[in-house]
């Protein structure tokens, strides 16, 4: 059985080489080619010094070329960081300096650290020119990619996961482990650790990865991709899922199979897809970052659609054990507790930050042997069926959009802004309890702290400009929609700001149903 991703795309490569890998605007990539391809510049980053314990930002847009650079490192040894080219300048020399690799992977030699640009030719071309890869010592515990999410603190964390963390999701008879005639379609934040599903998930099993490039993936993208390069499975964040289910139903005809993640499930948008593709099975999967893509899926039926308390989290996935625990013991069936996983999924930590990793991965005693697990910091409990069931959290951190979000790290960024004195950022709740957008309040002056927000409309004036302040800094998905200038922000009968008085204003004045 292959321990790493990178020996799992060669045996294919063997196996099938001439089956299609990737599909990219209707160029097929076969197996025999993207590994050749990958050998090619694994050479070359090995000369570079690439090997064993680097962790390499990777500054690409989604692509052939990209999978092709990620299997390279993968081959050499290396774990791999996909930077968004489209987050900001300052914020891509930030995290690209706290990567212990020599050179950054970027077409573009304007960053402010070294670069290797891989070369621009197709990967047939690329292939042509192989030679064997640099040979190192790589197994299921060496680090794959380093994930960065946002932190609470205002310095986003790299978690980093290793190799059986992505494969053990491929094994067995869990909702990844797809077959050779696979066909999916790429959809995530190349960034994120989804998209580790959709394309190792994809070449692991000797299927057919269909790349986007840089459009948009809508509606009709999912039709062209069933219809032209016959599609029959897909991936979408939770988002997504409710978009396309509210304006083109009938987009996932020809699928055999639908996963949904990121957040809670809508189960009226979930009624809405059984009622239309009764035949297709709709999966809800479950899962932080730090046990990679997902720890627990559930097949949902029309029953858990209408459940009081939402669609069922479900059973563990392969290599993956789940405890709702209190005060370090493993809670009974129905009891109320924090969700902790053990297994092969859990990140080897947080790259630099050996305290929080400790904090966050501690290892304790489950019938009677030590355990490492991951506190996940949702609350959670165990129906009678033995579905695991979402509960919610007790710190602020949210899901919007299907980015994990930590209000903190915004909070840091607006109060580093000069005439900035407090501030507090409100994720918007909507209707179905989703997070689709946030406010920040802020105080700028010299007035003081009292206990009413006053004049916070949707469209009151920024006269900071704080919001595109914000943007030349923060991804797209870290900036509030509106950022609103107040006298004052509400306080609680203790001192502290009153979370609960501002989600009420948020909802009252920013919520989208509100202005539709």
């Amino acid at each position: 059985m292959d321990s790493t991703l990178h020996a799992a795309v060669a045996r294919r490569a063997r196996e099938r080489p001439d089956h299609p890998a990737l599909v990219e605007r209707g160029v097929a990539v076969s197996y025999r080619t993207l590994d050749g391809a990958a050998d090619f510049f694994a050479s070359l980053l090995a000369d570079l010094g690439i090997g064993p314990g680097s962790m390499v930002p990777v500054i690409l847009p989604r692509s052939a070329r990209l999978v092709v650079v990620q299997l390279a490192l993968l081959k050499c040894g290396a774990a791999y960081s996909v930077l968004d080219p489209g987050w900001p300048a300052e914020r891509l020399e930030s995290l690209a300096g706290r990567l212990p690799s020599p050179v950054a992977v970027a077409d573009s030699q304007a960053h402010p650290f070294p670069v290797w640009t891989p070369p621009r030719e197709s990967p047939r071309e690329s292939a042509d020119r192989a030679v064997a890869p640099p040979r190192r010592d790589a197994d299921g515990a060496t680090a794959a990619m380093a994930i960065f999410t946002s932190g609470t603190t205002g310095v986003p964390k790299a978690v980093v996961l290793p190799h059986r963390a992505a494969l053990r999701l491929f094994r067995g008879d869990g909702p990844a482990s797809f077959g050779p005639g696979h066909v999916m379609p790429q959809v995530s934040n190349a960034a994120w650790d989804m998209y580790a599903l959709e394309v190792w998930g994809t070449l692991v099993a000797g299927g057919t990865c269909l790349l986007p490039g840089d459009q948009s993936f809508l509606p009709e993208t999912l039709r062209a991709a069933v219809a032209e390069h016959g599609a029959n499975a897909a991936h979408l964040p939770t988002a997504l899922f409710n978009l396309f289910v509210d304006v083109d139903p009938g987009c996932f005809a020809g699928l055999r199979r639908v996963l949904v993640s990121g957040e809670a499930m809508s189960g009226a948008h979930a009624a809405r897809f059984i009622r239309a593709h009764p035949a297709i099975p709709l999966v809800n999967c479950y899962g932080p970052v730090e046990c990679c893509m997902f720890v627990s899926s559930h097949q949902v039926s029309a029953r858990d659609c209408d459940a009081s308390d939402g669609v069922p989290l479900g059973t563990a996935a392969p290599g993956t054990r789940i405890f709702v625990m209190a005060d370090d013991e493993v809670c009974l069936s129905g009891k109320e507790g924090e969700i902790c996983v053990a297994g092969d999924g859990l990140a080897l930590g947080y790259l630099g930050q050996d305290e929080l990793t400790a904090e966050r991965f501690r290892t304790v005693p489950i019938e009677g042997v030590p355990t490492r697990v991951y506190r996940t910091g949702d609350q959670g409990r165990v129906d009678g069926d033995g579905d695991l069931r979402y509960l919610g959290r007790r710190d602020r951190q949210v899901k919007l959009r299907g980015f994990r979000v930590e209000p903190a790290e915004v909070e840091h960024a607006a109060r580093s802004l000069p005439g900035v004195l407090n501030c507090a950022v409100v994720p918007i709740r909507e209707p179905d309890g989703s997070y689709q957008s946030m406010v920040l309040a802020y105080t700028a002056g010299s007035k003081g702290v009292s206990k009413g927000v006053s004049n916070g409309r949707a469209g009151s004036a920024d006269p900071l400009a704080v919001r595109p302040a914000l943007a030349k800094v923060l991804p797209e998905y870290l900036v509030p929609a509106h950022a609103v200038a107040v006298e004052a922000l509400p306080l609680t009968p203790n001192g502290k700001v009153d979370r609960a008085a501002l989600e009420a204003w948020g909802s009252t004045h920013f919520r989208r149903n509100n202005h539709d």
